[in-house]
């Protein structure tokens, strides 16, 4: 159980070359309009694009098993923010800011 989880994978299902299954489909069809036409959404954009796989353990660390998400920000606040540093080049090359990877 991981809430911010599911706030992170929520947006892979509306890219492009995703056919959500039924219960998202309504929903899907608006995110994708939002998703193209609203420029707040480029730094997002820009971490789900087509061909980057490579997820950071530190934007989406493993599920400690908690409902509350106040719980799970507060650990990634606890995050060193030199290793979330270092660990950019890993995941998000060319990023100013990232972290440890792993794959979805």
């Amino acid at each position: 159980m991981s809430p911010l989880r599911d706030a992170f994978c929520a947006p892979h299902l509306q890219l492009p070359w995703r056919t959500p299954s039924w219960p998202y489909q309504e929903w899907v069809g608006h995110a994708r309009a939002v998703w193209r036409e609203d420029e707040r959404l480029r730094p997002l954009r820009d971490l789900l694009a087509e061909g980057r796989y490579d997820v950071s353990d530190v934007l989406l660390p493993r599920p400690v098993g908690t409902p509350d998400v106040y719980e799970e920000l507060d650990l990634l606040r606890a995050t060193d923010p030199a290793f979330a540093r270092e660990q950019a080049a890993a995941c998000y090359p060319g990023m100013a800011d990232g972290l440890s990877c792993g794959r979805i």
